[in-house]
């Protein structure tokens, strides 16, 4: 009687305790060359700096993310500003003006009184 932990030979020959394991290391080495690249970058990288990334970091100075802080702040400043106080202006709806204060010329009527 079989036990799955017995050894046997799989079709190719190879003694082996279970017959998918040399099938999945088969199915592992083709595997898509960005998805090598990734794995190979991910074990270089030391366990104190943790980083899994395609490709390498920009890494900016002081001034550029100081400049970055200031603009969203004016950003987020002028909408939050412009959403309280004039919310009609961003969101496309203006007042309607009352139908009664235009006059007859301007609404291009010809005068009755004739």
């Amino acid at each position: 009687m079989r036990t799955p932990f017995s050894c046997h030979r799989d079709s190719l020959g190879k003694r082996c305790l279970f017959v998918i394991l040399p099938r999945m290391s088969m199915l592992l080495r083709f595997r898509p060359r960005t998805l090598q690249s990734i794995v190979r970058f991910a074990k270089r990288c030391s366990h104190d700096e943790v980083k899994l990334c395609y490709r390498e970091n920009t890494y900016h100075d002081e001034k550029a993310d100081r400049m970055f802080i200031y603009c969203s702040t004016f950003l987020w400043m002028w909408i939050s500003y412009h959403f309280i106080n004039n919310y009609d202006m961003l969101l496309g709806h203006s007042v309607h003006p009352d139908r009664k204060t235009f006059t007859d010329s301007e609404l291009g009527v010809a005068d009755v009184n004739i």
